[in-house]
């Protein structure tokens, strides 16, 4: 071999997203210092193509361009007997290792090595590495959401390569996903992955023909906005995981650089984030630290020892920006005329996953069940649903009265069981959810109290037959617009210190305002504008002065709600178990909390499937923590009324374009206001039955001239005609009393 071995280094781009290149070739100098090294990258724009210690740069057409074939030639070509060619990105890997991995001096690994650790990485028991729970976005949307609800919306969306998304909501998980759709296409193996908490770690290692040459840890000490490192602290891997990570390069025939990057939980346990074929952009970092690891890969391809041994300058490095001169035969393009799209200098310039695409973008191995096929019967879509039901007009929301009476009965049901001799389990619907007087009425039948957040509601339920003393009050204007209550309430939650202070008074009725009054809690951790705010000092001992007033006029209450469907279930039960840690504090400073009441916004699987069977348990734990409490209330808010109504639709326009259809529907979001908030069953009528429509690439639009009138999304709607009835499924709840009439005139 050559004493000045000739080295090819590709992934120069050095923006806010660097690739690894120039990291590559500094570290290659100081080890190599008479090397011939050779810059490639594949658009001129790649910043790190102007790095003084590269002998030639190599700049081909961007991937969208580039005759593989040819291009391969031209590899193989600079290559000849002695080159050796060093990868610095992902997609460029995976061609190398279809084309070439054959030559042991083109460093990528073999096909079925990156199969082995392919987004998300499973990796052996050995490793003690865990994977992090996740699901295929092509998964049925309820499953996601689902998913998501389990992880208490901490959720990243993944593409197959590079490029993840934190989303919070349901809304932002289906525009990450389809940005991300639109970038590596339909089929490319999207995915959602729980959020792990934890300080990041990675490890960088290089292996030969599957021996383990080096590796070493790096934890991060600063990151940027897009979590890149910016800088970091060099150690040695501990002894048992070192040799773990031996064996598991061994079994796969790793070849060539890797970065492994993780998660260390509070707990110590380590979980992977992805597993990277080549050298992190911060592989100088661990040269300063006297691991020059791209140095030891080509020892380890030539033979040949490093002419510069550099002992450890530092165990930490950092980034910092600096300017350098241009090639002289390299000149800057222009920016566009009109301008890099948004976030474009964190992105490489080359189009990366046009190359994807032509790769053929392996399919998902995330072992999904399939979908529905287009024709599948669904017949729970619209229960009791007959020929005589077909609207005259649409849009038409059509009432579910038996599917109202099972949520309620149930509800009713789970409660009467729960409760215990010394603590009464009760349920509590929100008027807000849904007004209608069939549903006030059901609820009274079943002894469910009543929350009203403002005095028109509170008419509402003495109309429904429903007495003062079980009706709750909550919110910021309960009063509004004047006080309509004959008596006494059963319980009265406020919102604020000011108006705390009003209920020291006596009632305008001449008796005690309510059973029960206390105040509405803002958690610590909790993202609301409503309630108290414990967690402020001051606030909380202004407070307790409030309550000892009123403890020897009325029974002491606290109220906490927050919507579980955008906290999680896991998070929720959390906040449940803080909230009796807060009446527990106010009873040891104030006096005995007699009632909690909490609740709010569950999904209504998770109220079924989840919170109706663990009444007791909250019941046994609530005693057992505050033994003061006489009643534990629930208000499961939109869960009880959401899959009590349909909303039926008719099209009025199909539309093609670029391959797939869309449909515009007399719908709208003025009559389904919540419709993309959260995912919902979509069906067409054929034939007289109930159809879902599966997904796809269409839109099913609204009739408002709004661009947010959007009803439903990547769904299959070839087939459709004008004139179609369509079904929403759960249009209760806020759907139905947050409708308005807009574009009705």
């Amino acid at each position: 071999m050559n004493a000045s071995p000739r080295i090819l280094v590709s992934g120069l781009y050095s923006g806010p997203n660097p690739s690894p290149g120039v990291g590559v070739v500094r570290s290659l100098r100081e080890a190599f210092p008479h090397a011939d090294l050779v810059g490639v990258d594949y658009s001129p724009r790649s910043t790190g193509l102007h790095w003084p210690e590269m002998d030639r740069v190599w700049v081909a057409r961007p991937w969208s361009e580039l005759n593989l074939a040819e291009h391969q030639r031209q590899v193989q070509g600079e290559l000849r007997e002695d080159g050796i060619w060093i990868s610095g990105l992902d997609l460029e890997v995976q061609w190398l290792a279809n084309t070439m991995a054959q030559n042991p001096r083109i460093l990528v690994p073999s096909t079925e090595a990156l199969n082995a650790i392919r987004k998300p990485p499973t990796l052996p028991d050995s490793l003690a590495i865990a994977t992090p729970d996740y699901l295929s976005l092509d998964a049925p949307d309820n499953s996601l959401f689902r998913f998501c609800r389990r992880h208490d919306w901490r959720i990243w969306v993944k593409g197959p390569y590079y490029e993840a998304r934190f989303v919070s909501d349901w809304r932002q998980l289906q525009a990450a996903r389809g940005e991300l759709q639109e970038t590596w296409g339909a089929g490319a193996g999207l995915f959602a992955q729980a959020h792990v908490a934890g300080h990041e770690v990675s490890i960088l290692l290089c292996a030969f023909s599957g021996r383990l040459i080096d590796a070493v840890m790096m934890t991060k000490r600063e990151v940027t906005a897009e979590g890149k490192t910016w800088a970091g602290a060099i150690a040695e891997l501990p002894v048992a995981l070192s040799a773990a990570l031996a064996d598991f390069v061994a079994a796969i025939g790793w070849h060539g650089a890797a970065e492994v990057e993780m998660v260390v939980d509070a707990a110590g346990r380590r979980w992977i984030i992805e597993w990277n074929p080549r050298f992190p952009a911060w592989v100088y970092g661990a040269t300063l630290a006297g691991r020059n690891l791209p140095a030891k890969l080509v020892t380890a391809v030539t033979g040949l020892v490093p002419e510069t041994s550099k002992l450890a300058r530092s165990t930490q490095f950092v980034r910092v920006v600096l300017e350098i001169p241009t090639r002289r035969d390299h000149s800057l393009p222009d920016i566009p005329e009109d301008g890099p799209n948004p976030g474009q200098s964190a992105k490489h310039p080359s189009g990366m996953p046009e190359l994807a695409r032509r790769l053929g973008n392996t399919s998902s191995r995330l072992g999904l069940s399939p979908p529905l096929h287009q024709g599948d019967e669904d017949p729970d879509a619209v229960p009791g649903w007959g020929p005589e039901m077909e609207p005259a007009a649409t849009p038409c929301r059509l009432f579910l009265p038996e599917v109202a009476r099972r949520a309620i009965t149930a509800a009713a049901g789970a409660a009467n069981c729960a409760s215990r001799p010394a603590l009464g389990v009760r349920i509590v619907l929100s008027i807000k959810t849904d007004p209608r007087p069939e549903i006030l009425e059901m609820a009274r039948e079943h002894g469910l109290m009543l929350e009203a957040i403002s005095q028109l509601e509170v008419s509402a339920a003495l109309r429904a037959g429903v007495e003062p003393h079980d009706v709750i009050l909550n919110g910021p204007a309960k009063w509004w617009p004047t006080p309509s209550s004959p008596g006494a309430f059963k319980g009265i939650f406020f919102d604020s210190l000011n108006e705390a202070a009003m209920y020291v008074g006596d009632s305008p009725w001449g008796g005690p305002w309510a059973g029960v009054i206390g105040p509405r809690l803002r958690l610590p951790g909790t993202n609301s504008r409503f309630g108290i705010d414990v967690g402020d000092p001051d606030v909380f001992g202004r407070l307790v002065d409030i309550l000892t007033d009123l403890k020897d006029r009325q029974d002491i209450g606290v109220q906490f709600h927050f919507a579980s469907s955008a906290a999680g279930l896991p998070g929720w039960f959390h906040l449940f178990s803080a909230s009796l840690a807060w009446c527990s504090l106010l009873t040891e400073l104030v006096g005995p909390v007699t009632w909690l009441d909490v609740g709010g916004g569950y999904d209504p699987e998770d109220w079924n499937d989840e919170i109706l069977g663990w009444l007791t348990e909250a019941a046994q734990t609530a005693a057992a923590r505050v033994p003061s409490l006489r009643q534990l209330v629930l208000e499961p808010g939109k869960a009880l009324t959401q899959r009590t109504s349909v909303l039926l639709s008719r099209v009025v326009d199909v539309r093609r374009r670029e391959g797939t259809v869309d449909v515009v529907a007399d719908a709208s979001i003025a009559e389904l206001p919540h419709a993309t908030a959260f995912p919902r069953k979509a069906l067409r009528l054929r034939d007289g039955a109930w159809i879902s429509l599966v997904p796809g690439a269409g839109t099913i639009l609204g009739r408002l001239c709004m661009e947010n009138d959007i009803l439903g999304r990547n769904l299959h709607l070839a087939d459709l005609r004008v004139g179609d009835l369509l079904c929403f499924t759960d249009a209760g709840a806020y759907d139905r009393s947050m409708a308005y009439e807009f574009g009705r005139a």
